[in-house]
């Protein structure tokens, strides 16, 4: 049976340290941590699979780890040494920020980057809590965490390969209880930081949905509903699965597209379009199969390799006469600004171009306004889209959404009619390449009456 267990964020910091050498000084915001050559050790896994399954064999190198300074200012931390794996010894000058864990307590987190530019650095930590973070060494995790000391965690991957090195040192006698003093000034880590594993794996991924009840009463005469508005919507969910020496983690992603609408028109109406962002979640089975919750983020993001299009389309002699748009997303950059552009197609009366994926006509913009359409001269809108531009306008949390008023009108009489609006975008929870982005083209419609 799999228990789940959600775990506490305000766990006491108990940390075991041991005498601290000679050549260490100490300050609580200020720290000489390493000033003379340490050898530590470590494994490197050459070539390791895009699944990460090599991370639970025993098939690495013995890696020797130099370090020659390890130093902490305020909230800026520098690493220098080299590792020595096979025939080499590589050299590495790591530097950058240090942050405080997410939804943890005595959790340090590194943004780092080689100014050899030999490594990537995908993870640095040093952890007293060691319930919310990633261990590849399941007997040392088990040990820090039944004696509540500190591991220290670097793993490093060799720019142009996929030579992965893991460093991974109980209670280093370096570390002085001191240096988590500064935690609550720091700042919060990036999750992908502190859960790493989609920098490097593979996901295997899964997605499927839930449907809403029908919001509006059906009459049995007429089929159709006796209520003035109705409404539909679905929400999908997206789960990323990641295989991390042993332990299964998931990053779930849930989005939501609603339409409302009315009933019956007699000239024209509004469509009101949703499309958003509604949980999130990381958590992971361990190989007991206890699921625990360790955070309320994931690293998903619909929009940063690819357009999200919102796209409206009509039947027979019904028409598109205006859109509108709004939304709450993230715009990256500090001059970023949003970039959008509308699409549309145009018809004659009693035909229905369906949906497109080209656009006989388009217009950028770069704020949130209205497109009124022209149709006069026996030319008709038939289908119109919204189109948030790639990598400027981004969902990535609860909240962030993309918002949308189509307004139909008919050149009818009377019989029942479709409004059809289909929801194109691209989510990804990436290794930084396009390879792992999926794509999809989901649909959403209502049906009403003209009279």
């Amino acid at each position: 049976m799999v228990t789940k267990k959600v775990l506490s964020s305000s766990l006491a910091l108990m940390v075991t340290f041991a005498t601290i050498m000679p050549s260490v000084q100490a300050a609580s915001s200020n720290q000489l941590l390493i000033s003379s050559s340490t050898t530590l050790e470590g494994k490197t896994y050459i070539d390791l699979d895009p699944k990460g399954e090599d991370l639970s064999e025993d098939g690495y190198d013995e890696t020797i780890v130099n370090i020659e300074k390890m130093e902490v200012k305020r909230s800026d931390i520098t690493i220098e040494g080299a590792l020595s794996y096979g025939d080499e010894e590589i050299p590495f000058a790591l530097s950058g920020d240090l942050t405080k864990g997410n939804k943890s307590s005595g959790t340090l987190v590194g943004k780092l980057e080689d100014k050899h530019d030999n490594f990537d650095v995908i993870h640095f930590s040093i952890d007293s809590d060691n319930s919310r973070s990633i261990t590849i060494d399941k007997k040392k995790k088990e040990k820090v965490k039944k004696n509540k000391d500190v591991l220290l965690k670097l793993y490093l991957m060799k720019k142009g390969t996929r030579d992965f090195t893991v460093i991974e040192v109980e209670n280093p006698y370096f570390i002085d209880s001191k240096l988590f003093k500064v935690e609550e000034k720091l700042e919060k880590a990036d999750h992908r930081d502190q859960y790493w594993y989609s920098k490097i794996l593979e996901p295997e991924f899964e997605v499927y949905e839930e449907k809403d009840e029908p919001s509006a009463y059906i009459s049995e005469e007429s089929d159709f509903s006796t209520m003035a508005l109705q409404s539909d919507g679905i929400t999908t969910v997206h789960k990323f699965n990641y295989t991390v020496a042993g332990d299964r983690w998931t990053e779930k992603f849930n989005t939501r597209r609603t339409i409302e609408g009315p009933t019956s028109i007699s000239s024209s109406g509004e469509f009101v379009v949703k499309f958003y962002v509604t949980e999130e979640e990381t958590s992971y089975e361990d190989m007991y199969g206890d699921v625990y919750i360790v955070d309320d983020e994931t690293s998903t993001q619909i929009g940063n390799f690819g357009d999200t299009t919102v796209q409206g389309w009509v039947e027979s002699d019904e028409v598109i006469q205006t859109v509108e748009w709004d939304g709450h997303y993230t715009i990256p950059g500090f001059f970023g600004k949003p970039e959008l552009s509308i699409g549309w197609s145009l018809g004659v009366l009693g035909a229905s171009l369906g949906v497109g994926s080209t656009w006989e006509k388009s217009q950028d913009y770069e704020a949130m306004t209205m497109k009124a359409f022209d149709n006069s001269g026996g030319k008709y809108t038939k289908n119109a889209a919204v189109i948030w531009k790639e990598n400027n306008n981004i969902l990535e949390e609860p909240g962030h959404t993309f918002d949308h008023v189509f307004r139909v009108g008919t050149y009818d009489t009377s019989g029942s009619k479709d409004f059809n609006v289909q929801f194109s975008y691209t989510i990804d929870n990436p290794m930084d390449t396009r390879d792992s982005v999926k794509e999809y083209d989901r649909e959403i419609s209502l049906t009403y009456r003209v009279r």
